[in-house]
């Protein structure tokens, strides 16, 4: 029994088919390409930000630690005042002797506090400057990702693209030889 040939519309409807589906996957590569980059791009301006504010949280732990140290050198200069008072109002020589020695150590003792202030203070910037140096890479990195993502779109939108027509010119053959 023979097979009876079907209506040129069958191949030609196929034929517009495979070209739509060529069509729209080439565009949905392209589109997923864009979608990554743009994901990418929002990520790298994160870290960015979150870069800048790591930078303001690092000065900010220097100047709290300058007004902490400020403070403790106060302190230090209110507690050796009420060492003198204390000692002259119990009619000992303040300026001599043990009276003076505690005082000065007192002031060396404040101003160990007052420098381990500043220590604790510019070692938490530090801190704080290299989580912000991370957030630099990783926005650098998102930066590269963006691109990639763009570029990797463009050429799976090309391999699909040539891989359909591919597919066309097969179907465009076998369907123009099955009409002569």
């Amino acid at each position: 029994m023979a097979v009876a040939a079907l209506p040129a519309w069958v191949g030609y409807t196929a034929l517009a088919a495979t070209v739509v589906a060529a069509g729209t996957s080439t565009y949905a590569a392209v589109r997923q390409g864009q979608a990554q980059s743009a994901q990418a791009k929002y990520l790298s301006q994160i870290a960015e930000n979150n870069s800048l504010l790591a930078e303001k949280a690092a000065n900010d732990a220097l100047v709290r630690g300058r007004q902490a140290e400020a403070q403790q050198r106060v302190k230090t200069r209110q507690l050796i005042g009420l060492q003198r008072a204390g000692g002259a109002s119990r009619g000992v020589v303040i300026d001599e002797g043990s009276s003076l020695a505690g005082m000065e150590d007192t002031a060396q003792l404040g101003e160990l506090d007052a420098l381990n202030i500043r220590r604790n203070s510019i070692l938490e910037a530090q801190g704080i400057r290299a989580q912000g140096s991370q957030f630099d890479s990783a926005a650098q990195a998102q930066r590269t990702a963006a691109s990639e993502a763009r570029i990797g779109g463009g050429l799976a939108a090309t391999g699909t693209a040539l891989g359909s027509a591919s597919n066309v010119a097969e179907k465009w053959y076998t369907f123009s030889g099955s009409t002569q």
